[in-house]
């Protein structure tokens, strides 16, 4: 059948960046398979944690997302283990915090934890459930109910990076995760706890940004987790690009416009670090077309991907500190 993964049409991107999904509150927990499409649904859900969040997020008016993971090995099988990301300042990075809850009472808890974590109460009560986080997570999309493609390319980049030897760096953990966004970009997996997204993996890549290799594969980055404009996390991909994995994350914030140039409408990017540089980079950029790809394997609906043409770039510093 032609296309039946819709990641087949992604052939004609010449890079992924643009597509990651702005996402200012995650939470990863652990669940047992099967997952449904939502994951609210599925079996091994915690009951009524999705109307849990939701208090969180309308009293926060953030959006907050949760992810179902299913580590290799579990610590301890009557207890989940719970990773809450929160950007930090709207600046590109977040503070990553880990809890091992018993899944008796676990609701209760969570809701502790969260009030401690998201809204700075200080209830002591949670306090004996936070753990020492990974330094590193990479979070792969697996999520088969959601779309084949994640179900497929997903789960036999998974099985491959966990059958080497490379994923066995100290400090470092490989989960299966449920749906992180961008079928079409499958195989994908978010990085933790910088929150960068990338696709269209194969071991090899995965080992480059293990080992956070000199030659990155930034034609496989979507881009950050921290940005809500593709634009901006185009001029996010110009800096990587320049200073590869030294480019810093903490204390940098982006500010971004657009204006009528020569009968053109050009966006204008900068991104400042407030703890050396004022300015990194500031870049102007051209919406040059839009290319529509389908959303998923499951579903007839397209969407589009913005290809963006730089105009100009300016760094301020030729090494970020």
């Amino acid at each position: 059948m032609e296309d039946a993964f819709c990641s087949q049409n992604r052939g004609q991107l010449g890079n992924m960046i643009g597509s990651a999904s702005y996402r200012p509150i995650q939470i990863f927990m652990d669940m047992d398979l099967p997952w449904q499409a939502q994951i609210y649904a599925s079996q091994d859900c915690p009951s009524g944690l999705n109307d849990l969040l939701r208090t969180f997020q309308n009293h926060l008016k953030t959006p907050i997302l949760c992810y179902a993971t299913r580590p290799q090995n579990k610590a301890d099988p009557s207890k989940r283990t719970v990773y809450i990301l929160s950007q930090i300042d709207k600046t590109l990075s977040y503070e990553c915090v880990s809890y091992r809850i018993p899944r008796l009472n676990f609701l209760s808890i969570l809701e502790k934890v969260l009030n401690n974590v998201l809204l700075n109460s200080n209830d002591q009560l949670a306090e004996p459930y936070m753990v020492k986080s990974p330094k590193r997570i990479l979070a792969i999309c697996t999520h088969a109910q959601r779309d084949r493609c994640c179900g497929t390319f997903g789960k036999q980049l998974y099985d491959s990076v966990i059958a080497s030897k490379e994923w066995k760096h100290p400090d470092l953990e490989v989960v299966e995760c449920s749906h992180i966004g961008g079928h079409r970009y499958a195989p994908t997996l978010i990085e933790i706890p910088s929150m960068r997204v990338w696709g269209g993996l194969d071991l090899d890549l995965v080992k480059k940004i293990i080992e956070q290799d000199e030659d990155a594969p930034l034609d496989h980055y979507r881009g950050s987790c921290a940005l809500s404009k593709p634009y901006e996390q185009y001029a996010d991909f110009l800096a990587f690009k320049k200073f590869s994995w030294q480019w810093p994350l903490r204390d940098t914030f982006v500010e971004s416009s657009t204006e009528l140039l020569d009968g053109q409408e050009t966006i204008f990017v900068t991104l400042k670090n407030t703890r050396k540089h004022n300015v990194i980079l500031q870049a102007q950029l051209l919406h040059e077309k839009s290319l529509e790809l389908k959303v998923s394997c499951f579903k007839d609906k397209t969407s589009l991907h913005p290809i963006y043409k730089v105009l100009k770039t300016q760094f301020q510093a030729e090494e970020p500190f």
